[in-house]
């Protein structure tokens, strides 16, 4: 089984990378909203331009609240994984050579995860362009 540090460094870069094109699409996604809001008040009256400016910004909130989801469903996964490792090594000596193929397995199960939040997340930005 691969090194703990290799699949850790593999995770860190992977999450650095999941948070940079987050970080993009928000950015693009903002610009949107405020372009979007922007040609509201070329609408006949303030009610309706008002209207439409939540409607526009909106968007964004809706994909923070769908990115915090999917990361804590991610961290509770995680947390589960390494909780039944860790239940299943204590108090059995014999079993903490195997402890840290554990951790590896749950580190690698959540670096595949972060493919699946990369994947939710294109979907999410892909309703707003």
């Amino acid at each position: 089984m691969e090194n703990n540090n290799v699949v850790l460094a593999n995770l860190k870069g992977k999450s650095n990378a999941l948070a940079a094109f987050i970080e993009q699409e928000f950015i693009k996604l903002k610009f949107k909203s405020a372009k979007c809001a922007h040609g509201c008040f070329s609408l006949s009256s303030f009610a309706e331009a008002v209207k439409c400016e939540r409607d526009c910004l909106s968007s964004v909130e809706t994909a923070i609240v769908t990115m915090k989801s999917n990361e804590k469903l991610l961290q509770q996964s995680l947390a589960a994984c390494l909780k039944k490792r860790e239940n299943s090594i204590i108090g059995n000596n014999d079993e903490l050579g195997k402890s840290s193929d554990l951790d590896t397995a749950c580190y690698k199960e959540h670096y595949h995860s972060l493919d699946s939040m990369k994947s939710a997340m294109e979907t999410e930005f892909s309703f707003y362009y």
